[in-house]
């Protein structure tokens, strides 16, 4: 019924795309027992991990159907380890019931990315964790601020804060990021502030320092109006950004957990 590919080095997971349509239509939803959890690749919507020797529900065009997945082709590399596994999703039965569904882990499949993708610039640890500066402050006139959190808008433990060095209104705490966590950044022209919202989707490596991290806007604020209703965390983390944006040669983070 659905034929898939995964380039993987384990035998106990396969990445299941989700974007692509089946022969009977595009799947909505996936449910599995709570033993055996789908794990969601927040690198790009609807990508999962599963287990393909366990049953797994999936919603296709409206109805739930128990598939199975069974190994196919095996492509090794030159050194003897596992290159590309082929997997066919074969449909066992499309009767599920409500009953069928409770204790299981249902997750619904992100939709693509609606908002516009903004860029920025990350860079790596030296033990290759993808970092971003938090940075900013206020001039006369101007003011500027890029605040990270994880993915409820909470405040992270920096892995470095710069202590020494230009720092007003500069680079002052290294937080490291993932896909998911967001990014609050907020531009000051007098007392108006222009701010854009977003999550990170993907890190992309560009060597072994650089890296480019681009992410969706999911909310804004301009003209002193939220472009869709926030989250009160959202606008606490906003509220920070707006007073570093303000603050005159601004030398100290805002947004970290200080342990």
């Amino acid at each position: 019924m659905m034929k898939i590919s995964a380039d993987t080095t384990k035998k106990s997971s396969i990445m299941l795309d989700c974007n692509k349509e089946t022969e009977i239509g595009k799947i909505s939803r996936l449910a599995t027992n709570f033993n055996h959890p789908i794990r969601v690749i927040r690198k790009s919507a609807g990508h999962f991990c599963i287990n393909p020797e366990k049953f797994l529900l999936l919603e296709i065009e409206g109805a739930w159907y128990r598939v199975m997945g069974k190994h196919r082709t095996t492509t090794w590399k030159e050194d003897g380890s596992i290159g590309k596994v082929e997997f066919q999703l074969d449909i066992l039965e499309s009767k599920i019931t409500d009953a069928d569904l409770q204790n299981k882990q249902v997750i619904e499949v992100p939709k693509a990315p609606q908002g516009a993708l903004l860029t920025y610039e990350g860079t790596y640890t030296r033990n290759g964790i993808p970092v971003m500066w938090e940075e900013g402050g206020g001039y006369t006139n101007k003011g500027y601020a890029i605040l990270i959190a994880n993915d409820e808008y909470r405040t992270k433990k920096p892995v470095y804060i710069k202590r020494s060095g230009h720092r007003a209104s500069a680079k002052q705490a290294l937080i490291a990021i993932r896909p998911g966590h967001i990014i609050c950044e907020d531009f000051r022209y007098r007392e108006k502030h222009r701010t854009r919202i977003s999550r990170i989707l993907t890190i992309e490596k560009l060597n072994d320092e650089n890296c480019k991290v681009i992410a969706e806007e999911i909310n804004s604020f301009e003209a002193e109006s939220w472009k869709c209703v926030p989250a009160k965390k959202l606008v606490k983390m906003a509220e920070a950004a707006w007073d570093k944006s303000e603050t005159y040669h601004n030398r100290q983070p805002v947004w970290i957990r200080e342990e």
